[in-house]
């Protein structure tokens, strides 16, 4: 599946991501088949600039700038964005909740502040004797890497697929039942107004596999 354009406005272009493309090239992901930053500058014709990037395994919307200049100050109103996504997970987990849990930093440093929201959208049942899943709406303060992987790991409620963080026994469940993908789309970014430009709202529905998953397990 190729990546879409979603938004050209305001000097931003912001592109639906799909699982398993990556924003950039690196030695650890050499055998990516879509690398967004090539095929936004293949599509548009001119160099572009990532301002943010998503997990490879994860779908849905990153932001890009069409010059530094903009770029740096896209990450500024990044900083005071709200970042929204969804997520399928492990467990009937509470009808809503705070992480405030600071996560050590992926890249060799110290610790970082890490805060995530969440509120329980719906309850399924995986069968199999694997109990329930909660979909779950997601919104997270800091950008850490893997923060939303790892703050539901630590409460026991693990993304469905997960390679990294979930439950082995339950992946292969969700496998057998059709879900080859890590459960986790970011699925609307609002932008706040800045001195000359008005607030920017982007959203992306969830893709046809996810939302496949969950009505097959709303029919079981």
């Amino acid at each position: 599946m190729l990546p879409t354009l979603v938004c050209d406005e305001q000097g931003l272009l912001i592109v639906d991501k799909p699982a398993g493309a990556v924003v950039h090239r690196s030695p650890e992901h050499r055998d990516a088949k879509v690398v967004l930053l090539q095929w936004l500058r293949d599509t548009v014709g001119a160099q572009v600039h990532p301002v943010n990037r998503i997990d490879r395994p994860t779908s849905g919307l990153v932001v890009f700038a069409r010059d530094s200049a903009g770029a740096a100050e896209a990450q500024a109103r990044m900083q005071h964005a709200s970042k929204t996504y969804l997520a399928l997970v492990r467990g009937e987990c509470p009808p809503a909740g705070v992480i405030d849990r600071p996560l050590t930093s992926l890249d060799g440093g110290g610790l970082q502040e890490a805060l995530t929201r969440y509120e329980r959208l719906e309850v399924f049942e995986l069968g199999g004797g694997f109990g329930p899943a909660s979909l779950v709406r997601v919104h997270i303060e800091t950008g850490r890497r893997h923060q939303i992987r790892r703050h539901f790991s630590h409460l026991r409620h693990q993304l469905l697929v997960d390679v990294e963080y979930g439950k082995g026994a339950v992946n292969r469940h969700c496998r057998a039942l059709g879900l080859n993908r890590l459960f986790l789309h970011s699925a609307e970014l609002l932008l706040p107004a800045t001195e000359g430009k008005p607030e920017l709202r982007v959203s992306s529905p969830l893709p046809v596999a996810l939302l496949d998953f969950l009505e097959k397990l709303r029919a079981a």
